[in-house]
């Protein structure tokens, strides 16, 4: 995975988001990377984050909008515009095909469970504070 564009002060501007192919060559145990990308994504500014999820969905966090993307075609399957949030702000929940984000709006913090698919919340909560560093599930008892 990497972002193609012109690199300032630590950060990509206006990148392009994309995917290659790495070629394992047993024969010789080396390893070849491909020079085309499998696929490319246009972003809406500066890529600040990326994490790969279970379901196949890649989180990526620009400097205005929180993105989910197909990581197998590279299809943009939702966008959440005037988001910015740290990689420390959101958590896939393993075994599921829920998100948390934790993130600030109107002056007050606030946690919402995400359909990691489709982006659509599916709870919020304002009793939660700060980052979501580490994350405990229990499927027994539908506790997170």
């Amino acid at each position: 995975m990497s972002c193609i564009g012109a690199r300032q002060a630590g950060r990509f501007s206006r990148c392009v988001l994309a995917l290659y192919s790495l070629l394992f060559l047993s024969a010789t145990g080396t390893t070849a990377y491909s020079s085309e990308p499998i696929w490319s994504t246009k972003l809406d500014d500066d890529l600040r984050f990326y994490q790969t999820t279970e379901m196949g969905v890649l989180i990526a966090g620009t400097e205005k909008s929180l993105y989910a993307v197909d990581s197998e075609t590279g299809e943009v399957l939702w966008r959440r515009r005037n988001m910015r949030i740290d990689q420390t702000d959101l958590a896939p929940v393993v075994g599921t095909d829920l998100l948390l984000l934790s993130y600030e709006k109107s002056g007050r913090t606030r946690t919402e469970a995400v359909d990691i698919m489709t982006g659509n919340p599916l709870w919020q909560s304002d009793k939660v504070k700060g980052s979501i560093m580490h994350l405990a599930v229990d499927p027994e008892y539908e506790l997170v």
